[in-house]
């Protein structure tokens, strides 16, 4: 896993483009372009704030395109109610056989490396202090061939994650804008 959220060697590029569409009185999102796959997908709200990238994301996802190396993908979210969403994306994967996606466009995309990520997710306030939680889980995968530790090669790989957030206390509760106060995350 990268060491820093902001360490990468020098270079210059869009790190993400994209269009999106709100469909069906905003229950069905769909975005297609260059897009860091952290930004829609196991993300840890309350872990971003943080300079080492463990806490935004799970290393656990390696092929995940996140900074510097967003990836041109398409996904499709859908909220059947304002609190709960499923979501589905699907990503340029050339980054799982070490092409650094993020200075490329989709002239990197092929269909033998593909990356795929899914996500249901729910997210409530509790009291009257406005105490926002998020609850994530979610299946990824990758059909490349990777190498395997014990040796020999594997064709596809795949996991799952759970990301958790809740605010426990906020400053000044009754000011929206202002989330400041102490809040825990898994």
């Amino acid at each position: 896993q990268k060491f820093s959220n902001i360490d990468t060697n020098p270079r210059s590029h869009i790190d993400e483009f994209w269009y999106e569409q709100w469909l069906a009185d905003k229950r069905v999102r769909f975005k297609l372009g260059r897009v860091r796959a952290d930004s829609e997908f196991a993300f840890v709200e309350r872990g971003g704030d943080f300079l080492h990238s463990s806490p935004g994301h799970s290393p656990t996802i390696f092929v995940m395109p996140v900074y510097p190396d967003a990836a041109t993908s398409i996904n499709l979210f859908v909220y059947p109610t304002p609190s709960f969403h499923v979501g589905f994306g699907l990503y340029d994967g050339a980054l799982g056989r070490g092409v650094h996606t993020g200075v490329h466009g989709p002239q990197t995309l092929e269909l033998e490396h593909l990356s795929f990520i899914g996500e249901m997710g729910t997210r409530w306030v509790l009291d009257q202090h406005r105490l926002i939680g998020r609850l994530g889980v979610g299946a990824w995968g990758h059909n490349g061939t990777f190498e395997r530790f014990s040796g020999g090669r594997q064709k596809g790989t795949m996991g799952a994650y759970l990301v958790f957030d809740q605010l426990l206390w906020r400053e000044n509760p009754h000011h929206d804008p202002d989330e400041q106060g102490i809040a825990m995350f898994l």
